[in-house]
């Protein structure tokens, strides 16, 4: 439990960073996204970050002022084109080679 709020910290803080160093000005973005909802990570890889539909549950008080969580995907630019990233979760435990 702690290593998964650890890893999940970690990556709202770069996304943070990311977007408060200026990274959406970058003009090689995928097509069809948005400069504000654009954050590159490194020369081929960035995150997209999808709106908020709904507002939070529980009222407008953040838990020790943080920001509402946001969602997205990840892309992956190769050879010049940009794909996004699908991550696939097993179903249970592990699949062994050739199953």
């Amino acid at each position: 439990m702690k290593t998964a709020f650890a890893g999940s910290a970690l990556l709202v803080m770069a996304l943070a960073f990311a977007s408060v160093v200026g990274s959406s000005d970058d003009p090689d973005r995928p097509p069809g996204i948005a400069k504000d909802a654009w954050i590159l990570i490194t020369a081929n890889v960035g995150f997209v970050v999808v709106p908020r539909t709904m507002k939070p549950a529980g009222g407008t008080a953040q838990p020790l002022a943080l920001a509402p969580s946001v969602s997205g995907y990840f892309m992956l630019k190769r050879a010049s084109l940009w794909s996004r990233i699908v991550v696939v979760e097993p179903l249970r435990g592990t699949v062994e080679a050739g199953e």
